[in-house]
């Protein structure tokens, strides 16, 4: 079998399977808007806006340790993104809002895109991201 063709195979299946919808953006930190004091107030570039699939990263998965903050143990929810591999230009620390999903507790949600899986014969776009919601 060509690996081509198996690879394109696999693409049109995971685009079958991003049900959800996106908005993958990146703030300008280093232009915050004129008036806001830099809080909240950054220039935003929208880097993809379409089909995703979101899956939560089991727990056997996660790397690392469970971050503390004032003495209390937090849980980071990770996730793992799919999206088109036709995606490019997608950056750690990127951010990413959930806009339509089957999961009501997803949409409305920011995640923080922490690493990008790559590979010569993958079917979609992976990211490895963090809930960054409030």
């Amino acid at each position: 079998m060509n690996p081509l063709r198996i690879a394109a195979r696999g693409q049109r299946v995971a685009l079958r399977l991003m049900t959800d919808r996106c908005v993958v953006y990146r703030l300008d930190y280093d232009h915050p808007t004129p008036g806001t004091g830099g809080r909240d107030g950054y220039g935003r570039t929208d880097l993809y806006t379409g089909r995703c699939r979101i899956r939560p990263v089991s727990e056997s998965r996660v790397s690392g340790k469970p971050a503390e903050a004032g003495g209390s143990v937090l849980a980071i929810e990770q996730y793992l993104v799919s999206v088109p591999l036709s995606v490019t230009g997608v950056e750690a620390h990127d951010l990413l809002q959930v806009t339509v999903s089957a999961d009501p507790r997803l949409v409305g949600r920011v995640l923080k895109v922490g690493g990008l899986v790559a590979g010569s014969q993958v079917s979609a776009r992976r990211m490895i991201c963090e809930d960054n919601s409030p």
